[in-house]
């Protein structure tokens, strides 16, 4: 299997997010391409490593916002069960300011897909705009060819602050299934002492289940 490990960020982001994100996946033996493109929107990114030439040896992508990581192996081996399946594994998103904040669709900070799943679903485009989140377009394309989507959702948040569809929510420093920690708002640069505390945390935890 050919896993590609994605990540963006921009000049405005302070550098220990990304190596706290690094080092963590490090410990789980797996190398995560960050890419630093300042200005390049999310969404372009995304659809970029999905049809770039420069990736066609990549059969399975796991896309992480740099404030996020596995914190329990159970993470990757559920994301990699999933996409054997074929299946999309994410963890469970909705955004309050679009025309349908009640949809739940696998966010783009945590979401694990084949390159044949994403080929047999039309290649949607990540792009977003008043209708569709970031990815969104990718759980409504595979929702329209009957491919399953497994969701992880949020066991602890700490600093709640949005809707997660209709009864649950989400915020800043929100953990998902005991195994995949996002910070949040990382652009503002605040809160990264509790990112660094999840990231030596969920290291020691690699190190009992070795």
């Amino acid at each position: 299997m050919g896993l590609g490990v994605f990540s963006l960020y921009w000049d405005n982001i302070d550098e220990r997010f990304p190596l706290c994100q690094k080092t963590v996946m490090s410990h789980l033996g797996i190398d995560v391409m960050q890419h630093k493109i300042h200005g390049l929107q999310h969404s372009d990114w995304m659809d970029w490593v999905l049809t770039s030439p420069c990736f066609k040896n990549i059969d399975v992508f796991l896309f992480l916002d740099i404030d996020c990581f596995p914190t329990h192996t159970s993470a990757l081996t559920r994301a990699f069960k999933a996409v054997n399946e074929n299946k999309i594994l994410g963890c469970a998103q909705s955004a309050s300011h679009l025309s349908r904040p009640e949809d739940i669709y696998a966010g783009p900070f945590y979401l694990c897909l084949s390159r044949a799943t994403y080929d047999y679903i039309g290649k949607p485009s990540a792009r977003c705009d008043a209708d569709f989140d970031v990815a969104q377009r990718i759980t409504v394309a595979a929702r329209g060819f009957d491919v399953g989507i497994e969701y992880l959702w949020p066991t602890e948040v700490l600093m709640p602050k949005w809707k997660l569809g209709a009864d649950k929510t989400f915020g800043i420093g929100t953990t998902y299934d005991d195994c995949v920690f996002h910070l949040f708002e990382s652009r503002s640069n605040q809160h990264i002492d509790i990112l660094m505390e999840r990231a030596t945390q969920a290291i020691a935890r690699f190190k009992t289940q070795s």
